[in-house]
């Protein structure tokens, strides 16, 4: 009652000051005040919460839609996957063919280097090598 400044009459009724009256219409003014904020920020809120539930994901439907034929067909899209996995397939042969040649030529090495008779066949089917004790004859081709 003393915050309030409220005086209690022998009949129980209240009679208030003029003080009261006025912070009662300031405090009931910021109230509005405040119930108007929350209600905007409702009203905010509740659209945005209406735009990330609805209308963000259709744009973004609409816009893979859109989108994702234009980039698959471009010419940095799908032609460009089919040609580079043409030349990933041709780079895998090549690949393929010259560990083929590589594991010859190992064993062609290591047949060298463990079979003199392996170096000899070389020296005289490769380079025309021959024996100091060997004869060579040759013959002319015979014309026609």
């Amino acid at each position: 009652r003393e915050q309030l400044r409220v005086h209690l009459e022998p009949d129980d009724r209240f009679v208030a000051s003029a003080h009261v009256a006025t912070v009662y219409h300031e405090k009931s003014a910021k109230l509005a005040k405040g119930r108007r904020l929350v209600r905007a920020s409702r009203d905010v809120s509740s659209s945005l919460t209406l735009f990330t539930q609805r209308v963000l994901p259709i744009a973004m439907l609409i816009l893979a839609l859109v989108s994702v034929p234009i980039l698959i067909l471009e010419p940095q899209g799908l032609p460009r996957l089919k040609s580079l996995e043409r030349e990933l397939a041709d780079v895998n042969g090549e690949s393929d063919e010259l560990k083929r040649d590589i594991g010859k030529l190992r064993i062609e090495v290591r047949e060298l280097r463990d079979n003199p008779a392996a170096v000899e066949r070389i020296a005289r089917d490769q380079l025309g090598l021959v024996r100091k004790s060997e004869v060579v004859f040759q013959f002319g081709k015979t014309p026609k």
